[in-house]
């Protein structure tokens, strides 16, 4: 479970899992696409500079916040999360979209999560934010996942090429492989919460093949799902935050095997590469409860052995 290790670590190692998952979105959808000849270096410029807005906003505003509260300007900056939180949501993000909303949303967002208190709304903020994010942009000139180059040929991928990141999905979550190497490197570290991914994704396989196997179809889909969409990076990066999750062991299995069984459920009618996050936003709804049941099990046990 998550250790009392200090949050500018915390901060450095999501930094060091995301930065590879960032490289590969250029890679995929810029890089690629201009040595096709489909855009200019001026696109790919304007995404880098798109990027670097993002990480500035994330480091400034708190840095404002600080000084409006009468506090070191520096207070806490290197240990307050804000700086990964956005590149997540950078990395969620469809290829195409409106800019300077994302980038006004992304503004308002870290104001907001520099005054509301955790304890207070321990929602899971980068979920509800996607998800009405991607609601304000489909009505303010629509989006795409896919690249130019994608959107103008007829492709098909294999699983081998979706695990390698050749597939369409948001921006920063379509190699598998890295997002992997991600989630080695985290539980390496000792305080990342692994049991979130791990026992979300065995109830959703083992859920998903029963709801399948009821409905007599290809079980096949199950592991094909998982591969091609949003589930992995979102419940290793967006399900694990700390500050979002239950605290509690047993909260946190509850917790897991929930998001598990509605992604195996929503995974019938819905595309799961923007339904995970409505999923995620809904279960940490409960988390306060979680824990508070079970603390008060543990007591009511206690006082019964005494």
């Amino acid at each position: 479970m998550f250790s009392k290790k200090n949050n500018k670590e915390l901060n450095l190692d999501y930094l060091i899992v995301l930065f590879p998952l960032v490289i590969y979105g250029f890679y995929k959808n810029y890089f690629i696409v201009y040595n096709r000849g489909l855009i200019t270096l001026i696109d790919i410029v304007k995404q880098i500079i798109i990027f670097l807005l993002v990480v500035a906003i994330a480091i400034l505003i708190p840095l404002l916040v600080n000084v409006l509260q009468n506090r070191k300007w520096y207070d806490g900056i290197l240990k307050d999360y804000t700086l990964p939180l956005a590149i997540i949501f950078f990395l969620i993000m469809p290829v195409k979209y409106n800019k300077l909303v994302f980038l006004i949303i992304l503004a308002v967002f870290v104001c907001l999560n520099n005054f509301l208190k955790v304890n207070k709304f321990p929602f899971n903020r980068i979920a509800i934010l996607q998800v009405l994010t991607l609601l304000i942009l489909r009505q303010i000139g629509g989006i795409a996942y896919e690249s130019v180059y994608e959107s103008t040929k007829e492709l098909s991928f294999t699983l081998f090429d979706s695990f390698f990141g050749r597939s369409v999905m948001n921006f920063g979550t379509t190699n598998i492989f890295l997002i992997l190497c991600g989630f080695a490197y985290l539980t390496y570290r000792g305080y990342y919460k692994k049991e979130i991914p791990l026992i979300i994704t065995l109830t959703y396989l083992v859920s998903g093949t029963g709801i399948n196997l009821m409905l007599h179809k290809d079980l096949f889909v199950i592991f094909r799902t998982l591969i091609t969409t949003n589930i992995l990076f979102s419940t290793i990066f967006v399900a694990t935050i700390p500050f979002y999750s239950p605290y509690t062991k047993e909260g946190t299995i509850i917790y897991s095997i929930l998001i598990g069984l509605f992604t195996s459920i929503f995974s019938i009618y819905f595309s799961l590469n923007e339904a995970i996050f409505v999923i995620i936003f809904i279960v940490s709804l409960l988390n306060p409860l979680l824990d508070k049941v079970v603390l008060k099990i543990k007591e009511d046990r206690n006082s019964e052995n005494k």
